[in-house]
């Protein structure tokens, strides 16, 4: 008995002890990890975690803690707003720096150009005396065509190489004949001066003569400016340098700024347009925690409720094995004593004759215990 009462005494401490561990991990780990708010675990961990002055410096905003942060985690939201990072980059105060900074642009790049009270001039009165003397010199007189013409015509009345040819076959014709041999000879010399001739005067003249053809004609466009002559696209130029001048120094100033703030305007704009769309996707859609918050709540799940709650719920069904077994043990012994303790049958002996065939005569006395409600044959006496 003192052996089965300790051995289960050992049993139940080492139950008690994983009961204790188990209960105390559920309650101070997945409970608090399951529902922050209200938990006061978490208020004693932020006693001592002071999230804002970690991040921040400073103690200002008391409902900004790890409850907070975690509880925005599980909603979903952005880390800019889950952390309250607006307190380190405020976008809206970016965005009305940078209209700030942008309308400052502005008004540095207001100058005033061209400059009121002095004309602007593109041509000097020297320069524009140089461009009158050049078109009133002959050169816009020059004939282009003319040349071009005398350049197309050919260098000679007869084909060099062709009367060469015709000289050579004449000498060979007359060789064969007597007293013509002189001649032939002569008509023969006379056709390679013709051929060499061609070849190293006429045909270089051809040559130069079709690269001078074609800056002529190259000089003749350049030179008139796409009109009919260089004096007419020089007048035409100063007139247009003139119109030019005159725009600037009437409107000029005014277009410069106009075209300066419109400019200015656009960019602006672009600029705001971008910062409404960076500070939209920063608070909305950039660096969500569902990610974190599905890792988070998968990983408590998987200790909490897949390991911690079936463990302590074996243990704990052990525990009651135990201490319903305990009981179960005194009750056991009761009722083994109460059974086994005798109770004098009150009632006549009777006596029974054995057969004379045996070889001595037996006396059988027999004996009744009675128990509670019930009688029992307990002993037989062999007299």
């Amino acid at each position: 008995m003192c052996v089965i009462f300790g051995v289960g005494g050992i049993i139940a401490i080492v139950l008690l002890v994983y009961f204790v561990a188990g209960l105390t991990a559920q309650r101070f780990i997945c409970d608090p990890l399951t529902e922050p708010r209200g938990s006061r675990v978490f208020a004693d961990v932020e006693s001592f975690v002071q999230l804002e002055r970690v991040l921040f410096g400073e103690r200002r905003d008391p409902d900004f803690n790890l409850t907070a942060v975690l509880v925005a985690c599980h909603d979903n939201r952005t880390l800019y707003r889950a952390l309250a990072l607006q307190r380190l980059y405020n976008l809206t105060e970016l965005r009305a720096g940078t209209a700030a900074r942008v309308a400052a642009s502005v008004a540095a790049l207001r100058t005033d150009y061209p400059p009121r009270g002095r004309p602007l001039r593109i041509l000097s009165p020297a320069a524009r005396r140089k461009l009158d003397r050049l078109a009133d010199t002959g050169l816009s007189d020059f004939d282009f065509d003319r040349i071009l013409y005398a350049l197309e015509t050919n260098m000679t009345s007869l084909s060099l190489d062709g009367l060469s040819s015709q000289l050579e076959s004449t000498a060979r014709a007359l060789a064969p004949r007597g007293g013509f041999a002189e001649v032939a000879r002569d008509l023969r010399s006379a056709a390679e001066h013709l051929a060499r001739l061609h070849r190293d005067v006429v045909a270089p003249m051809l040559q130069r003569t079709a690269e001078l053809n074609a800056t002529a004609s190259e000089l003749r466009d350049v030179l008139r400016f796409n009109q009919s002559s260089l004096k007419e696209a020089i007048h035409y130029r100063i007139r247009d340098t003139t119109e030019v001048e005159l725009f600037l120094n009437t409107q000029g100033p005014d277009l410069v700024q106009n075209l300066t703030r419109d400019f200015a305007e656009t960019m602006g704009a672009r600029l705001q347009e971008y910062l409404s769309m960076v500070t939209e996707a920063a608070e909305r859609d950039v660096g969500r925690c569902g990610p974190l918050s599905h890792a988070f709540n998968s990983t408590r799940d998987s200790a909490c409720r897949a390991v911690l709650m079936p463990t302590n719920g074996y243990w704990i069904s052990l525990a009651w094995c135990v201490l319903l077994f305990v009981p179960l043990l005194v009750v056991a012994q009761k009722l083994a004593r109460l059974y086994r303790h005798p109770d004098p049958y009150p009632g006549p002996l009777v006596e029974a004759y054995v057969p004379l065939a045996l070889p001595q005569t037996h006396t059988h006395t027999y004996t009744h215990t009675r128990t509670h409600t019930s009688l029992h044959f307990i002993r037989l006496c062999i007299s």
